[in-house]
Parts: structure tokens; sequence; C-alpha cells
């Protein structure tokens, strides 16, 4: 059976592509499975600067009107729609203003990559 886990660590354009192509592509948050159903790589008049902040790969940058943005191993990546456990599948504009569990300082697959650091 194919594994259909995102890997964070990957180029923005190779999350997105495995976003876009695997039917049940799904990451972790808090040891629970969100599948990510449609994502795609930042406009170049999309990127900002954080000033003194490093962002690790699945780490919720922002959150906007249309989606969610996330650190890949390199570049940020949007995610345009996920399906939180137990729910159906959303537009990620959901979580805009939104008092739900994923926000910003939310990290995918976090304890996955803390492993690989030490």
């Amino acid at each position: 059976m194919k594994n259909n886990k995102i890997d964070w660590t990957k180029s923005d354009q190779e999350v997105v592509t495995f976003i876009n192509t695997a039917l049940t592509a799904y990451t972790l948050l808090d040891n629970e499975k969100w599948y990510i159903g449609k994502a795609r790589v930042l406009f170049p008049d999309e990127t900002f600067v954080m000033v003194m902040k490093i962002f690790f790969p699945g780490e919720v940058i922002n959150i906007d009107e249309e989606g969610i943005y996330v650190q890949a191993g390199t570049g940020m990546i949007k995610i345009l729609a996920l399906q939180p456990p137990g729910q159906e599948m959303v537009s990620a504009s959901t979580f805009y203003l939104s008092e739900q569990r994923l926000g910003l300082g939310s990290w995918f697959d976090r304890d996955a990559f803390e492993k690989t650091m030490k």
C-alpha cells in the first residue's frame, strides 16, 4: 500500500505535486490525520518577510481569505482544501478568522521533524 503521508521537508513544488496527485494525501496534527485535498505554490508577489523568525517544514505561517501558508523544505505552499479529523473536506479559507484549532503556530508533523533533529 502506498504511503500518502506528506513529507514537508521536500521542496514546495514536490509537496504541491504530491498533494494534488495523491487522492488521500495526509499530514498529522496532534497525532490526528488531516487530509489535504488541494494546494499550490505561492506566486512571487505572495512572499512576505517575517522578521527574526525561522520557520520549519510543516509549520503554519499565515492564513488568509484563500488558504493556509505552510513552510516546505524549500519555499512555501498554500493549502486550498483540507479535511480535519471527523469532518468533511472544506475550503482552507474556513480557517481564516476562525477559532478552530488550526492557526498560526500550528505545526504539521512536528513530532516527526523533531525526531530527525535529535
